[in-house]
């Protein structure tokens, strides 16, 4: 795309709306991948058409958001602003975090890959079920009738 900003001028509101969608297309194929473990699956875009998601489009649409930070299309805070927009109320997930690190650390992956921080998040998603399974405490087993006796 940034070859484009050489012959073309960019509306804000063509950038917000590239944000938007990308945004959205990493939120919801995280949140099914890292949460969940599931990978292709139908994610609606910012106009609730349903899209398939994968690990390609994840890659593009992450890369494209990190390429526009690099060149400064986009600032950090217009990329932060707009994960938490499309996140609601999700702001605060592991899946989240993951989302916005595949945005901000994309370009220092080895050859700009998400399959590194996607297994990471996934295993700290993973353990922390595991943390939380063991601290729910045991249901106390059911005593036995106790006969009382008649007068």
């Amino acid at each position: 795309m940034l070859h484009a900003l050489h012959y073309h001028q960019l509306l804000v509101s063509d950038i917000q709306q590239e944000l938007d969608n990308n945004a959205q297309g990493i939120l919801g194929y995280v949140v099914r991948w890292v949460d969940q473990g599931v990978g292709c699956s139908k994610v609606p875009d910012s106009h609730n058409i349903g899209l398939m998601e994968d690990r390609a489009t994840l890659r593009i649409s992450s890369q494209h958001m990190a390429n526009w930070l690099h060149h400064g299309v986009v600032t950090s805070d217009q990329v932060k602003e707009t994960f938490e927009r499309m996140a609601g109320h999700f702001d605060t997930s592991m899946a989240y975090q993951a989302a916005c690190e595949l945005v901000f650390k994309g370009l220092a992956q080895p050859s700009v890959y998400t399959e590194p921080l996607l297994h990471a998040w996934r295993l700290k998603v993973k353990a922390a079920a595991v943390v939380q399974a063991s601290e729910v405490p045991e249901a106390a087993p059911e005593s036995a009738p106790v006969a009382v006796a008649a007068d």
